[in-house]
């Protein structure tokens, strides 16, 4: 099993920011100043989240992390759409909409099949297989709504044409779709491909650091990678879905 780790160790790993810090340095004032942002944000981010899931698992409570999840996927939204340079105001809800519906859903049957932790919807199951939903949604997310959009953009007369031609709307809209999902999971498909070849993911590593037997953490780990791909590529088709019925 896996010894805690003590604030010294935890000061100790800084000493490993200090090579790449002078080569980055090296390189420029403006590439170090964002660097240590980063670091800094990181670290901010990373000391909420450890405040946050130390109430989450003391409570313990499905509702609870349902309530969670759907702050998470506001801000998941959010970060989606901000990186793929969208209108927050116009595409928010459908995204929320997305990013928790396929969230909850997947996770839900995950924890409840596929895992049947004791107690049965326990912070410990629910947690952080619909948090790795979200991150890998987010990535994806930013992917496809941005083909979409700007396929969209580029190709309205494509659009129109195909609409005085007597496509239905959605017929009219499926090249832009197809090449919206088709970037989404590029990424995710390419890192599917790789797993395990060229080094362990963050989840199988920790896993083992945790103490868990190797076959069952690979086993973990290929419901993990079945999870992100299926929600990835269910969320965006949502959110395009959803924004497209209310525009």
């Amino acid at each position: 099993m896996l010894a805690d780790l003590s604030y010294s160790g935890l000061l100790l790993s800084l000493l490993l920011l200090l090579p790449p810090l002078v080569v980055v340095g090296w390189i420029g004032r403006k590439p170090l100043l964002s660097v240590v942002v980063a670091l800094l944000r990181m670290a901010g981010q990373l000391a909420l989240t450890a405040i946050y899931l130390h109430y989450l698992f003391r409570l313990d409570n499905a509702w609870v992390n349902i309530a969670w999840l759907l702050v998470m996927a506001a801000a998941a939204a959010a970060t989606t759409l901000r990186q793929a340079r969208l209108s927050l105001r116009a595409l928010m809800p459908a995204t929320i909409a997305g990013l928790a519906s396929t969230a909850l859903v997947l996770g839900l049957y995950a924890v409840v099949v596929v895992v049947r932790p004791e107690p049965l919807l326990s912070t410990r199951a629910m947690v952080p297989l619909m948090g790795l939903m979200l991150g890998s949604m987010v990535f994806t997310g930013q992917e496809g709504l941005k083909a979409y959009y700007d396929a969209m953009a580029s190709g309205r007369e494509t659009y129109h044409y195909l609409l005085g031609n007597g496509a239905s709307h959605f017929e009219a809209i499926t090249p832009f779709l197809r090449k919206a999902l088709s970037q989404a999971l590029a990424p995710i498909t390419a890192g599917m491909a790789m797993a395990g070849i060229v080094g362990l993911s963050p989840s199988l590593a920790g896993m083992l650091l945790a103490g868990a037997e190797p076959l069952v953490a690979v086993g973990y780990e290929m419901v993990i990678c079945i999870m992100c791909f299926s929600s990835s590529l269910m969320s965006v088709a949502i959110t395009i879905y959803v924004a497209d019925r209310n525009r």
